[in-house]
């Protein structure tokens, strides 16, 4: 399958294209959309929260400080074990660049998930592992989640080793393989503990396909590889259990409908601001409808039907989670891509083997074939939509040169966005100078003693009076104050607390406040 493959047809000689060469031509066009969103703002941007807070975290762990025992983090370690290597290069060289690198390598990251999904999807043939990789390397989703260090992007990675892994189609996954694919998935559960969500479904689709002994094997697998990843973090056993676990389950929904979740998770969301309301809820009900057929004609393909359930099961979980955020959508593009390529396969033969007259078209198939064109349509004319979506730049230019003199001299910053004195170069200074690091503020919210309104409901944030106590003596703690999020949730007390501060400098959405003793 992977090289080139001659097909005579009306005297002529056609050559069907290399798997290999497809291939790269995916993996090249994922790492470009995904690093083409950085145009405009630079690898060293402001591109919100979440990636800060795993940055930062990584910085903590190198410098010495451990999760949940010396700070909160909210996730299994797995992510700042991941990120660790680009955060110790920049105690090395400078912190925005081990940021950037990290981000350039997540990029990459997604690009190998695209080149794998190729790869997994081409036991269906040539045209749907084309159609698959690049559904998975062009869908807005995807290319969000994987442009700078987030969960989802090697979560992704691990679910599609597993199935490669386990999806032999000539004979059944070797021991060693079942193991290897558990161990991939219970590396991905120690970065997203979502990651148990698909790994229920492998092992249940190993033991109903090739037995008993196999389902142990991959179960064996993720058990070894979980333990060995926490196995540092056992003497604060019960703080990773009270802050990654307990304390996500506790967490109030977020007020998102149904509605809105599908948008997310279809890639719609982005649109909602350019189109009106009208025709992004038509294009939603037409991508549902779509997703529908298409997962019906997947069904009919028993190799794909784990990919329908993989889809089902994953989308269960983006609609019953109480928080949802635009990457989290990409929890279910490596099961919808490969369940695209299935579909694929179901309605059409490779145009090169139909011509050698090796497996004839049949009528049916091209009447379904035109059945879909419209709604085949409907998905190419959101990509092209996304299109503008991608090369939009994405986050906010960092003014560093403007606002990093006002804090190389005074040490210990402390900021509502951990990201920000990465991107000012002073983390690792702060870090060996033991100055206070709260590396998840909104996670501290979820994870104290949350008061309650008297029918048992948390209180909201600008209400709490224990988070907003947390806020006020950090905020105040060091040398330097940036402000860098206005929507963080911060009370008027708290705000007029910090208004007592000197104004340093004010730059766009990033406020620089200090103390007069501070030198």
């Amino acid at each position: 399958m992977t090289g080139g493959t001659r097909y005579a047809h009306a005297g002529r000689v056609f050559q069907a294209p290399s798997l290999r060469a497809i291939t790269l031509v995916v993996v090249v066009l994922a790492f470009l959309t995904r690093l083409v969103t950085f145009g405009g703002v630079g690898l060293r941007s402001f591109q919100g929260y979440d990636d800060g807070v795993y940055y930062a975290g990584a910085a903590a762990l190198v410098s010495g400080r451990l999760p949940y025992r010396d700070f909160l983090f909210v996730h299994p370690p797995g992510i700042l074990l991941v990120a660790a290597p680009f955060a110790e290069l920049g105690r090395l060289t400078s912190d925005s660049f081990g940021l950037s690198a990290v981000r350039v390598a997540f990029c990459a990251l997604g690009a190998l998930n695209a080149g794998l999904v190729t790869r997994v999807a081409a036991r269906n043939g040539l045209v749907p592992a084309v159609v698959a990789g690049l559904c998975y390397a062009l869908w807005y989703p995807a290319i969000y989640a994987e442009r700078t260090v987030l969960l989802e992007a090697s979560g992704n990675t691990a679910l599609l080793v597993a199935l490669l892994l386990l999806g032999r189609t000539r004979r059944p996954a070797s021991g060693r393989a079942q193991l290897a694919a558990g161990a991939a998935m219970g590396l991905a559960a120690c970065v997203k503990i979502w990651m148990l969500a698909p790994l229920a479904v492998l092992l249940g689709w190993q033991l109903m396909s090739s037995g008993r002994r196999s389902a142990v094997r991959v179960a064996a697998g993720s058990a070894i590889a979980g333990a060995v990843v926490l196995a540092p973090f056992l003497t604060s056993w019960d703080a990773l259990l009270r802050m990654a676990v307990l304390g996500q389950m506790g967490r109030t929904r977020d007020g998102t409908t149904v509605v809105e979740r599908l948008r997310e998770i279809v890639g719609l969301q982005p649109l909602s601001g350019h189109l009106p309301a009208v025709a992004v809820d038509l294009a939603l009900v037409s991508v549902c409808l779509l997703t529908l057929g298409i997962a019906v004609l997947a069904w009919s393909r028993p190799e794909s039907r784990v990919h329908v359930v993989l889809l089902a099961v994953s989308a269960g979980v983006l609609l019953s989670v109480p928080t949802m955020f635009e990457h989290y959508a990409a929890f279910v593009a490596v099961p919808f891509a490969l369940m695209l390529a299935g579909a694929t396969a179901a309605l059409s033969q490779p145009w090169w083997e139909s011509a050698a007259g090796r497996v004839p078209a049949p009528r049916r198939r091209r009447r379904a074939t035109l059945a879909a064109a419209p709604a085949l349509l409907v998905l190419v004319a959101l990509l092209a939509v996304h299109v503008r979506t991608v090369a939009a730049p994405h986050g906010v230019a960092f003014p560093a040169t403007r606002l990093r003199p006002y804090v190389a001299a005074r040490p210990c910053l402390v900021t509502d966005v951990p990201i920000v004195p990465v991107l000012l170069d002073v983390l690792t200074r702060d870090l060996d100078r033991g100055c206070p690091l709260v590396v998840d503020v909104m996670g501290e919210e979820h994870h104290a003693d949350r008061p309650r309104d008297p029918d048992g409901a948390p209180v909201v944030r600008q209400r709490n009076a224990i988070w907003q106590g947390l806020m006020q003596r950090y905020l105040t703690a060091g040398s330097t104050t940036v402000l860098a999020r206005p929507e963080t949730g911060l009370s008027a007390t708290t705000r007029q607390r910090l208004g007592g501060l000197p104004l340093l400098v004010r730059e766009g959405q990033f406020t620089v406040l200090g103390r007069p003793s501070a030198h």
